[in-house]
Order: structure tokens, then C-alpha cells, then sequence
């Protein structure tokens, strides 16, 4: 009856505690602990030590050669430099990336594999008839927008203004958001420490993710 009332939602009556990662969005502004666990001086980040040298996606297709990460611009250039299999998120998606690189990864492709649950009868058709994939992980920071407001003063020069509009992120709060509230099936990742915990998980649970880990991680 209350599923009824909330515009006819399904609850969702079964939850995984281990989900396994097979396939992982990656769109980081900082990308410490994506494939090292040193920053850009070399220096190993302190959160990250327990990682080793591979860093998060490096332990994942340790676990899970089979593994896929879909990527953009930058990411996913870091990440195929690493040595690592990644796709293109213009490949996953079928959709160019615009030039400008305003709009790279919001597709129902993506969004809907962070948010379906395989155990809602409606949405597990909708992904077999679409040919979705479930998107298992998110890994996803954000533009300094506090830094562009403080170093970019608008009383000083109106057209500083400019520079603060183009620090306003959307892409990776997106993403983050809808990985939130998928959580029951999707691990969303913002912080070195929660790279930590996945990667933890991944190697414990033979390259799955709990349940536990991906609550805290929102």
C-alpha cells in the first residue's frame, strides 16, 4: 500500500549484501588513488598506504581481470597509461563527447545502471530490453569551486564571474548523487579513504563490495 501511494514505486524487498564490481564509471578532477597511492610529487599519500603501488583500479582487475572502467577525457587517459583496460565513455554511451567537454557522461545508459535494482521485476526487464549493464562502482570528484570563488574576485574584475561559472561542476556531482542512491546495488567513491575501504573489500570479498562499505561511502 505504501509503494502505492509514493507514485506507485515497487519497494525493493531484497538487498545484496556483497555486490560484485563489473563494471565501474571513473571521473576524477583528483585522481590520487585511482591507479597510484602517491601524489603528483611521487609522495605516497598517507590514506593511501594500504592500497600499495596499484591503487584501487589496479587491485580490482587483480581480482576481476573481466572488469570493465568506462572513462572520461583525462581519467581516462591516466588510466590507459597505467597499463589498464578502460572505455571510453563516448564508446559505452554511443554518444560523442562535446568538444567543449561540457557534456561527457549523462546518459540513461549510465544513470540507469547506477540506479535500477536487479531485484525489481520492472526495472530488471527495462535493463534486458535496453541491453543495460548494471554500473557496480562510482568513482567521482569534484572541480575546487570554494578556490575559484576565493582566487577570482568578481569586485575586482567583473568578468572574473566567467571563470567561476565554468568551475561549477556537473558532471561528477550527477554521477555521485545518483550512485548515492543507488547505493544498494552501486559503491559510490569521493575520498581516498573510501578507495581504501573498496579496495579492502574487493581483496576480502574475492572482488566484491559490502554492503556496510558502501553505506559509509555515502
Amino acid at each position: 500500500m505504501w509503494g502505492e501511494i509514493k507514485m506507485g514505486m515497487e519497494l525493493v524487498k531484497e538487498i545484496d549484501d556483497l555486490v560484485k564490481i563489473n563494471y565501474v564509471f571513473a571521473t576524477a578532477t583528483n585522481k590520487h588513488g585511482l591507479v597510484s597511492n602517491k601524489d603528483d610529487d611521487g609522495n605516497v599519500i598517507e590514506s593511501l598506504k594500504e592500497l600499495g603501488e596499484k591503487g584501487l583500479l589496479g587491485i580490482l582487475y587483480e581480482v576481476n581481470p573481466d572488469a570493465l572502467v568506462i572513462s572520461t577525457g583525462g581519467t581516462a587517459g591516466l588510466i590507459e597509461n597505467a597499463g589498464y583496460k578502460v572505455q571510453r565513455i563516448s564508446d559505452f554511451t554511443g554518444w560523442p563527447e562535446m568538444d567543449t567537454g561540457l557534456v561527457k557522461s549523462m546518459s540513461p545508459k549510465l544513470y540507469v545502471g547506477m540506479l535500477a535494482h536487479p531485484y525489481t521485476k520492472s526495472d530488471a526487464e527495462y535493463m534486458k530490453e535496453q541491453k543495460f549493464h548494471s554500473v557496480d562502482m562510482v568513482l567521482a570528484n569534484f572541480y575546487k569551486f570554494e578556490d575559484a570563488v576565493k582566487n577570482n574576485d568578481i569586485t575586482v574584475d567583473p568578468h572574473n564571474l566567467e571563470l567561476i561559472r565554468q568551475n561549477m561542476d556537473v558532471g561528477g556531482p550527477t554521477a555521485i548523487h545518483t550512485a548515492r542512491k543507488g547505493y544498494l546495488t552501486t559503491a559510490a567513491a569521493t575520498r581516498p579513504e573510501d578507495y581504501v575501504r573498496f579496495a579492502n573489500d574487493l581483496k576480502k570479498y574475492d572482488g566484491h563490495v559490502s554492503l556496510e562499505s558502501r553505506f559509509k561511502a555515502m
